[in-house]
This record gives C-alpha cells, structure tokens and sequence, in this order.
C-alpha cells in the first residue's frame, strides 16, 4: 500500500518575527514570508507492524514561503511503497533547494 504526503501549515512568520529575530538589515535583504509547520504521512497497510492509524509526523523547520509552496505542491503528488520518516531523506528525492531561516546568524 503507498504512503501519501501532505504539508501541514502551522502558519506564516511574518517580517515583523524577523525583526525582531535578525534586524532590519537582515529582513530587508532576506524578506519576510517565511513558513513552517509538519509533514504529515498516512497511508500503510493496517497488518504491517510500522501502521499507525493517525499517521506519522515530519517537523519542517521555517522556510521561505515560496520553497514551502513548491514543496507542498510535489509532497501533493508524492506517493512512496516505503514509509518515508527521515525529513532528510524526503528531501533528498524532492531534490531542489530550500531557504532555510537559519537561526544561528
């Protein structure tokens, strides 16, 4: 049975966040629409022993909003035989780049 894919949006983070995380410099050369939220997963055959009858979880960590549209439109068609729990390996089939907010700098 094939495991289904899907973004979970938990919401934008908007310039007025990224003030206050980075400064104005920061913000005004990076912008402010950023995303974040989970990957959720469903799908799995009930006798297998990795089933879980709500599905599993991915945490996605901030994004710019427009990586997070592309990815949730392929994550939309994405179907895998395997179920898929390791966010790197995910993104490794996606395989194009994402924006990530970077907290340390």
């Amino acid at each position: 049975m094939k495991y289904n894919y899907c973004s979970n949006w938990m919401g934008p983070i908007d310039a007025e966040w990224c003030l206050l995380e980075k400064g104005r410099e920061w913000t005004d050369k990076h912008g402010g629409e950023w995303s974040g939220g989970r990957i959720d997963i469903r799908g799995g055959d009930s006798e297998n022993e990795n089933f879980h009858p709500r599905g599993w979880e991915i945490h996605l960590p901030v994004m710019q909003t427009e990586d997070w549209n592309a990815l949730s439109d392929w994550l939309w068609d994405f179907k895998s035989d395997e179920l898929i729990i390791n966010l790197d390996e995910l993104l490794t089939r996606y395989n194009k780049p994402i924006r990530w907010f970077d907290y340390k700098n």
